[in-house]
């Protein structure tokens, strides 16, 4: 089991084209959640190939893609959100993911997270003129990625294991994916207050 890492030198160069921002939507894990996932890791260690490095665990909730001149865009992506109840994020069990060969731990999808979806697609459809709703998922499955599997014939026998955590969201985060090093580094571009 390793750290996802750099693992060539021909790949220093990042994937984004210059002067494009790859963004999307996404809740911070807490430090006390992610003690609790790492607990949870160690019964899986043997059907790991790579672990997502911690300080990029998230859970998404919106895809945007590729932004150009995001400067003009920011402030109305990052205005504030407002919510008539506190949102709150609830874990409901680690296991195989939906993307073949991952692992996943899976969150329950309640009204309230699927209205903020709702909401981010709307404002985000506004704004981003090359933005599709068509590339979203079909489904709104909250959760985070937790590590990549070893071979498909083994993974497919990862059991799940129930976890039932919660804590409040009261701010998400647009987030720039770049890859660098063939590691995937995450940049905070703005917040969104809910």
């Amino acid at each position: 089991m390793q750290l996802q890492k750099a693992t060539t030198l021909t790949d220093k160069i990042s994937t984004q084209p210059a002067g494009a921002t790859r963004l999307f939507v996404a809740a911070e894990i807490p430090d006390e959640i992610k003690i609790v996932l790492n607990e949870r890791l160690k019964q899986y260690t043997g059907y790991i190939k790579r672990l997502v490095n911690q300080d990029n665990w998230h859970m998404t909730f919106l895809y945007i893609g590729m932004v150009n001149d995001f400067e003009s865009h920011q402030e109305v992506l990052s205005s504030r959100l407002s919510q008539a109840f506190l949102p709150t994020i609830t874990l409901t069990h680690l296991g195989h993911g939906c993307q073949p060969d991952q692992l996943w731990v899976y969150a329950k999808p309640t009204t309230l997270l699927q209205t903020i979806k709702q909401q981010l697609l709307g404002r985000v459809g506004g704004q981003v003129s090359n933005f599709s709703q068509t590339n979203q998922p079909g489904i709104f499955v909250p959760h985070i990625k937790l590590a990549e599997l070893r071979d498909r014939s083994i993974s497919k026998f990862v059991a799940d294991c129930p976890l039932l955590v919660t804590w409040p969201v009261k701010k998400l985060f647009l987030y720039n994916s770049r890859v660098y090093l063939g590691e995937t580094k995450y940049d905070v571009k703005g917040t969104i207050n809910l």
